[in-house]
C-alpha cells in the first residue's frame, strides 16, 4: 500500500508546531507516511529550507490557485489532509481543497479536521455536507489522545458516583492571533463544546457517547469576560478586555438517565493557574481526582497513528463522530437559552 502523504493546513499555529506536525514526523520516520506538507500564509522563524521530514509552503488557504500548489507537491495518490486552520474558516477553505482535489491526481483522501466544527449545529451540518466530499473523514479532539496515553485508575460505574466535577482554567489569555475566532466562539465553543463535553461523555458512557450527550440538560449557566480577573486581562493586554466573547464559564447539567450523576464544569481564561482536571464524588464520600497533562506531542502520536489506521479502513476509537458534534452542540444552544 501507497504510503500517504500528508498537507498540514494552518500549519504555523502553536499547537500544530509542538505536537501535530511532530507526531507525523515521527510517524514519517516509523516508516509509514509519505512527503509532509507544511501550509501557511507565513512559515514559523525556526523553519529552514534544510528542515528534516517536511517542506513549508507559503500560502493562503482560501485562495485556489496557492492551495493548488500545495497539493500538487503531495507525491501520493493517498493522502491525509489535516485542517488546523481558524474554524470559522473551515465551510470556505474546505470548498476551495475540494476543488484543488478534484483537479489533483489524489484519489484517496482523509480529511481531519480539529474542533470546534461549525458555529452551531447548523453550521456544522454544512461543514460535514463538504467533507463528505473526501473518502473519509475524521473529527479531532486531542482530549482523546490525552486519555489514550496517560494512566489512570479504572473509572466507577455512573451509578456509584454522585456529582462529577470538571475544571479546566489557564493563565494564558485569548491572545491577539487568536482573538478573532475566539470571538466566534467563546469559552463554551472552545473549550465545552469542543473539550470537555467530549471528556465527559468518554468517561462516564464510552460505549453509548452520543446517547449520554444528547440526555444532558443545562441547569444553570455564568459566563462572564476574563472571570474575576479583568484588572489583570487589562495588565496583560494593555488594554481594557472588552469587545471579547466570554472567557469563563460555571455550569450544571443534569442527565435525563437517573443513573448518571449530576454534572459541574468551571472553565476559564487568564485565570491566576492553569490546571484540567476531573473528580468524581462517590456516594460512599470517597472521591477520585484525575488530573490531565498539558497538550504535548504525547497527544497527537495516538491521534496520528489512528488517522493512518482509518485510511486504511480499520476501525479507531480516537475521533469523535458527527452525531457527538452535533449532540454537543444542540446542548450549547440549549445552555446559551439558560445563562444567567
Amino acid at each position: 500500500m501507497l504510503k500517504p502523504s500528508v498537507l498540514i493546513l494552518g500549519a504555523a499555529g502553536h499547537s500544530v508546531d509542538i505536537a501535530t506536525l511532530p507526531a507525523f514526523l515521527y510517524w514519517q520516520n516509523e516508516g509509514v507516511l509519505g512527503n509532509i506538507i507544511a501550509f501557511d500564509r507565513w512559515a514559523p522563524s525556526h523553519y529552514s529550507a534544510g528542515s528534516r521530514g517536511y517542506t513549508f509552503v507559503t500560502g493562503d488557504a482560501l485562495n485556489l490557485g496557492e492551495v493548488h500548489k500545495a497539493v500538487a507537491k503531495l507525491e501520493s495518490k493517498t493522502s491525509i489532509f489535516y485542517c488546523a486552520l481558524p474554524p470559522h474558516l473551515y465551510l470556505q477553505a474546505l470548498t476551495i481543497l475540494v476543488e484543488a482535489i478534484r483537479d489533483s491526481h489524489i484519489t484517496n483522501s482523509l480529511l481531519a479536521l480539529e474542533k470546534p466544527v461549525g458555529l452551531d449545529a447548523a453550521s456544522a451540518k454544512a461543514i460535514q455536507q463538504v467533507a463528505s466530499q473526501f473518502t473519509r473523514v475524521c473529527y479531532v479532539d486531542h482530549y482523546l489522545g490525552k486519555l489514550a496515553h496517560i494512566h489512570y485508575p479504572p473509572m466507577p460505574v455512573p451509578s456509584e458516583i454522585s456529582q462529577v466535577v470538571i475544571e479546566a482554567i489557564e493563565t494564558d489569555p485569548v491572545d491577539h492571533s487568536r482573538l478573532e475566532s475566539w470571538n466566534h466562539y467563546g469559552i463554551l465553543g472552545d473549550m465545552v463544546q469542543s473539550h470537555l463535553l467530549q471528556l465527559l461523555a468518554s468517561l462516564l458512557a464510552p460505549e453509548n457517547k452520543v446517547e449520554f450527550l444528547r440526555s444532558l440538560r443545562p441547569e444553570f449557566v455564568a459566563l462572564s469576560t476574563y472571570g474575576t480577573y479583568p484588572a489583570r486581562m487589562e495588565q496583560v493586554l494593555g488594554h481594557p478586555p472588552t469587545s471579547i466573547a466570554s472567557t469563563w464559564v460555571d455550569m450544571e447539567l443534569e442527565s435525563s438517565d437517573p443513573a448518571m450523576p449530576r454534572i459541574q464544569i468551571t472553565s476559564g481564561k487568564a485565570m491566576t493557574e492553569k490546571r484540567t482536571q476531573v473528580v468524581f464524588f462517590l456516594k460512599d464520600k470517597t472521591h477520585l481526582n484525575l488530573s490531565l497533562p498539558r497538550l504535548s506531542l504525547k497527544d497527537y502520536i495516538p491521534i496520528v497513528g489512528g488517522m493512518i489506521d482509518v485510511q486504511k479502513g480499520l476501525p479507531s476509537k480516537l475521533f469523535v463522530s458527527f452525531e457527538e458534534v452535533l449532540a454537543s452542540w444542540n446542548l450549547i444552544e440549549r445552555a446559551l437559552t439558560k445563562e444567567h
